[in-house]
């Protein structure tokens, strides 16, 4: 009886927004987001799909609050998820505002690309 009532407390207080156990009062609160990247990953296949991954995933971490990943003893995560061409992102409120500003400028630059690409080919075939 005692766990169950425990458990229904910890429900309770999560359910209700209460901190959770051992984090910092003054500690930002992490969000996690889902992103799809296809737009980004597919079109520039000049390498194998690895490699644009992870050249996407190096620029998320280097250019979106760099200190505040994992790799940089942060708290911060991406994961990739192929099967749906998603990123995954535990981040602050803060870090996926950056993050989806950073995303739009990365999907103009990939436009900008696949139009210079298309342009030369045309140029090719004259």
């Amino acid at each position: 009886m005692k766990s169950y009532l425990v458990v229904c407390c910890l429900f309770v207080g999560v359910a209700c927004g209460s901190q959770s156990f051992g984090a910092e009062p003054n500690e930002e609160k992490m969000v996690i987001k889902t992103y799809a990247v296809g737009d980004l990953i597919v079109p520039a296949l000049n390498g194998s799909i690895d490699q644009k991954v992870a050249h996407t995933l190096n620029l998320i971490s280097q250019n979106v609050k760099p200190n505040t990943w994992a790799t940089k003893g942060g708290k911060g995560t991406v994961d990739y998820f192929p099967l749906g061409l998603t990123i995954v992102v535990n981040q602050t409120v803060e870090g996926h505002k950056e993050l989806e500003k950073y995303i739009k400028e990365l999907r103009k630059n990939t436009e900008a690309e696949e139009k210079v690409k298309e342009e030369a080919e045309k140029a090719k075939k004259k």
